[in-house]
């Protein structure tokens, strides 16, 4: 990640007071995180592969594979339980078939 690139920023959570889907830049990102360090609800989701994830993340984030068959099932179940944001790649967004 260069430092000029954009991240998407998602989140199921409407009091958010922007929209669900924006680009955010990597510093916009990290300011998140560490607004959020100590709020049990925020959740940092990753959503590349386990090999990639494997190599390198933030630290407490979740991996939830984007390519897996379960994706969407197990994001869905997640939502019901509570409000979820996540930062991906454009590159991941664009992929999924």
């Amino acid at each position: 990640m260069t430092a000029g690139s954009s991240l998407q920023y998602y989140s199921t959570n409407t009091n958010l007071g922007a929209s669900p889907q924006h680009s955010i830049t990597p510093k916009e990102a990290y300011t998140l995180i560490l607004k959020n360090k100590d709020n049990p609800r925020f959740v940092i989701l990753d959503v590349r592969t386990p090999g990639e994830f494997a190599s390198g993340r933030i630290e407490n984030a979740v991996n939830l594979d984007y390519y897996s068959e379960t994706f969407k099932m197990t994001l869905t179940s997640w939502i019901k339980i509570r409000p979820i944001s996540f930062i991906a790649e454009p590159r991941a967004a664009a992929e999924k078939p």
